[in-house]
């Protein structure tokens, strides 16, 4: 929403129009496929060529832009909407308009009204009315047929329904549709304007600017107004949330953008990001914002898991949301427990509330895959046909390349394959034509891939089949390990057969709506869908075909991404503003091209911004005469732990010590007993199952600076790694044992081969900077404000070679030393300096 003079504009798509205008009734289970999924492409595709074949000698139009306004005065203000969108198909035979608006769908519809939607006529009648506008002069038309074209994705069948409609009637249609769409949104429009006058004039909520953040600021702004991406490193501590966050809502205000979006994975990080948004209203910002929670977290009914047909808080939930929505807009921040609370109030599912009400926000925080993930993105907020100016903040983005990869990955385990056939033996199903279907395609698959049990049991065996599931392949396309294959050929005949499986299977889910084991086909189903998906929209020269034996008589089958840059950057590219921000983005580079993959384009701007705390308090020493290589470890474990004890003891205190992994923990146990430890220390060692819980409990003895001294044992890159603030007295060292390597695999070793035909740094990108991206996040848990002091000490070999000095962060200025009896000495006038 933006003022133009006296007006009030506000741009949207058609689709936003009609469904903020006319939606009512009841949340209902997707039957149709949405228009840009590779399905609803393929079956507009179907039904267009048809069409061409039977109107030979008249010209169709496709995907025809359309815009059009509507003025509507209220009180003394006025307000416009800017309405645009792209209409399927529309031809002119003769004297005679047409236009054409395809809906695809799944299962069985056997009548007009199983197929129409109120939704999908106000859709069509919308695009008819605009065409007819622009076209009812030069033709001198005064009616148009309009059409809505239902096209079965599961086979060629369609079905065409016609309204022969005159101009007036669309026209009186159109009006009240916007002056619906006007009502449930006047006072969200008044509630901007107010909105932007009060942020425009409001200071920033602290008295003092840490230092860069004012430059860090500049950056962030200048990134919004030109609609670029920027890659930030700000310490942790120096303000990089307010630092994105306060510029954002200046921009918001000027009308630079839309919602703001603030994604990270971490739960602590939307707790601090929330806590800002509440400092920023205390100094006068006016701000709705929201705290998006996973679906299956904040279900109320969790037996009946999306099942909308029986579920109480989905049925006539568009006719109890109204009020539900006004209440929460009062309020001001909302998260998890507010929409718990209003959900079970309203009788509404309170995922769909969360979701309705983010329309209503200023700033929604959630995590990366809102706004990221093929399957869940907010479809709402970033489908193509929104040009709204959103503005996206991803903290913590050393995280996303890894999370990116998953997004983009799709896997299926034979088990679950199993599960299915044998939950299709009930008696009640098992002799009835849909189930006979379904479970033929199924042990067809799963004989195949019980097929290769033995093959990967014995990695050493020569590879006898000439064909790889059903698809002809040579040995040398293979990567073969201990219970693992890969290749990065596409499996086309396993494509084809899980194609078949998807068909029927999607029949006897439709036949069987009421069946009590449903939910459980239907969770296969929809992984066999993304799987489809995958290897007909994703699979490119970024993926391989793996396969992996989990257990003596179950495997998992993927097609795993090797770097989604291409598909992430496809999200944001010349679309929306994007910072990209963190404690840890070094090497700068490296994030760059895993984030940024644009080939057109310059690369994106980044900023790194030093320490704001003073150097003389952290001590950084790299001990470079310890191998912690694996054949090393057992021979220096005990001289690393000895050394760990004696620079401890120097001061008394609360330490951390990260190590290599949880069997090098296990280790580190046993040693500890054959070593004297002060009788007044607390030894704690983290365990493999630590949870959240188990974290706070461990946390609370590093919070108690009164008590006894600490020596906390952690795996570097678990819950410990990130997401912890330990300042002053809580915290005054960090030990970091080893360099951080991801676990060797073939997985990785394919990553590893990827990069290095990419990159040429292939080792680099797969193992060396993922790996010193732990340790930068280990010794980020020391020195969280000015007051706090503190030593880090990285013990490994490695950090003497010149690879690892080069990455080693400047402000760090850190002192490589060789021997023990040096850290004890400039440990000990580190500390006497205090």
């Amino acid at each position: 929403m933006k003022k133009e003079d006296s007006e009030l504009v506000n741009k949207l798509s058609v689709r936003q129009l009609v469904a903020g205008a006319r939606q009512s009734g009841s949340l209902t289970n997707p039957s149709y496929a949405p228009s840009r999924s590779i399905d609803g492409i393929r079956a507009h595709k179907k039904f267009i060529n048809l069409l061409s074949d039977q109107q030979r000698e008249i010209e169709l139009f496709t995907e025809y832009t359309l815009n059009s306004s509507y003025v509507h005065k209220y009180l003394s203000k006025q307000y416009r909407l800017e309405i645009s969108g792209r209409c399927d198909v529309w031809y002119l035979d003769r004297t005679d308009l047409y236009l054409i608006e395809i809906k695809s769908y799944r299962g069985p519809k056997n009548s007009e009204n199983d197929l129409v939607n109120p939704l999908h006529w106000a859709q069509a009648e919308t695009y008819a009315h605009i065409l007819l506008q622009e076209l009812k002069e030069k033709h001198h038309l005064n009616e148009i047929h309009v059409c809505l074209a239902y096209v079965a994705i599961d086979s060629n069948e369609h079905k065409l329904i016609e309204r022969v409609m005159d101009a007036d009637t669309l026209q009186n249609n159109f009006s009240a549709l916007c002056q619906s769409w006007l009502i449930h949104t006047l006072s969200l429009i008044d509630y901007r304007q107010t909105r932007d006058k009060v942020n425009t004039v409001s200071n920033f909520p602290y008295e003092n600017l840490r230092a860069g953040q004012h430059f860090f600021m500049r950056q962030v702004i200048a990134a919004i107004r030109d609609r670029e991406v920027l890659f930030a490193q700000a310490a942790t501590g120096s303000g990089k949330t307010m630092a994105t966050i306060y510029p954002a809502l200046k921009a918001q205000a000027a009308n630079l953008g839309s919602v703001i979006f603030y994604l990270t994975n971490m739960s602590s990080t939307k707790l601090i990001a929330e806590q800002a948004i509440e400092d920023l209203r205390q100094a006068g910002f006016l701000i709705r914002s929201l705290t998006l929670t996973a679906k299956e977290k904040i279900c109320l009914e969790p037996d009946l898991y999306c099942e909308m047909k029986l579920c109480p808080y989905a049925k006539g939930y568009y006719d109890r949301l109204p009020p539900a929505i006004q209440e929460l807009a009062e309020l001001r921040q909302v998260d998890y427990a507010t929409i718990h609370s209003i959900a079970k109030k309203h009788l509404l599912c309170p995922f769909e509330l969360q979701l309705d009400y983010s329309e209503w926000c200023d700033v929604v925080i959630g995590d990366y895959n809102y706004f990221f993930d093929p399957r869940v993105y907010l479809n709402r907020f970033f489908a193509e046909d929104n040009k709204s100016k959103h503005i996206i903040l991803i903290d913590e983005a050393h995280n996303l390349p890894g999370r990116s990869r998953q997004m983009y990955s799709a896997f299926i385990k034979l088990s679950s394959f199993r599960r299915a056939a044998q939950l299709l033996t009930a008696t009640e199903i098992i002799d009835l034509g849909p189930t006979k279907l379904v479970v033929n395609r199924l042990r067809q698959i799963i004989d195949s891939l019980n097929h290769l049990l033995p093959v990967l049991s014995d990695c050493q065996a020569e590879w006898q089949d000439s064909t790889l599931l059903g698809t002809a392949i040579e040995p040398r396309d293979l990567l073969r390990a201990k219970h693992f294959i890969g290749t990065r050929k596409v499996l086309l005949n396993f494509l084809n057969n899980i194609g078949s499986l998807i068909y029927v299977l999607g029949q006897f889910l439709d036949v069987f709506s009421e069946w009590e084991h449903r939910d459980l086909l239907l969770d296969l189903w929809f992984d066999l869908l993304f799987y489809q998906r995958v290897a007909e929209s994703f699979y490119d020269k970024n993926y391989i075909t793996m396969i992996r034996q989990t257990a003596e008589d179950d495997l998992i089958i993927g097609q795993l991404c090797l770097d989604a840059s291409v598909n992430i950057t496809a999200k944001y590219y010349k679309r929306y503003p994007l910072i990209f921000f963190s404690a840890t983005l070094s090497p700068m580079r490296y994030y760059q091209r895993l984030l940024y993959n644009a080939q057109d384009s310059e690369e994106p701007d980044s900023l790194q911004l030093p320490s704001p705390f003073a150097p003389q308090n952290r001590l950084v020493l790299a001990v470079d005469h310890y191998s912690v290589r694996y054949q090393d470890r057992g021979a220096t474990i005990r001289p690393i732990l000895e050394l760990i004890l004696r620079t401890s003891a120097l001061k008394s205190g609360h330490y951390l010590v990260f190590c290599p992994s949880f069997n090098y923990l296990r280790q580190v146990e046993s040693t500890l007993k054959q070593i004297t430890v002060p009788a007044d220390w607390r030894i704690m060692v983290q365990k493999p199952q630590f949870n959240e819980q188990d974290k706070r409990r461990w946390l609370k003895y590093f919070q108690d600076t009164s008590g006894q001294p600490l020596l906390g044992f952690a795996c570097m890159g678990s819950i410990f790694n990130e997401g912890i603030d330990l300042s002053g007295e809580q915290l005054i060292g960090v030990f970091i044992i080893g360099t951080g390597l991801p676990h060797p695999s073939p997985e990785r070793e394919l990553m590893r081969q990827y990069y290095e035909q990419e990159f040429g740094s292939g080792f680099h990108y797969a193992y060396t900077f993922p790996g010193f991206n732990r340790v930068t996040q280990a010794a980020g848990r020391l020195i969280r404000s000015e007051t706090d002091r503190g030593i880090i000490v990285l013990l490994d070999d490695r950090y003497a070679r010149q690879d690892y000095q080069q990455i080693m962060p400047t402000d760090w200025l850190t002192k490589y030393l060789h021997d023990d009896d040096e850290v004890i000495s400039y440990v000990t006038e580190f500390w006497d300096q205090f």
